[in-house]
């Protein structure tokens, strides 16, 4: 919508550009105040008596998803970075 000209962003809250939407600032391009970088996580969850094996294998299966243009590049152009993260590497998050 935004590149059709029927939507407006004022800025970005980030420190740097989207970089498919070049032309909105970052918010303290546009004037505003320094701000945090915003963020989030997604990640997939099983049970915790889940065996090693099936969460290594999903684990996977989804960073190779993630590779694939139709999946992973509409995540980027809008500014999210897709990472793989380890199962217990998450757990860590977590705790």
């Amino acid at each position: 919508m935004h590149k059709a000209g029927k939507l407006k962003f004022s800025d970005v809250a980030g420190s740097k550009r989207i970089p498919d939407y070049e032309s909105i600032p970052t918010m303290v391009e546009a004037g505003g105040p320094p701000c945090r970088e915003v963020g989030g996580r997604v990640a997939m969850m099983a049970s915790g008596v889940t065996p090693v094996a099936i969460v290594s294998r999903v684990n996977d299966d989804m960073a190779k998803v993630q590779q694939v243009p139709v999946i992973g590049e509409p995540l980027t152009s809008f500014g999210f970075e897709t990472l793989n993260v380890k199962p217990a590497e998450i757990v860590k998050m977590m705790e």
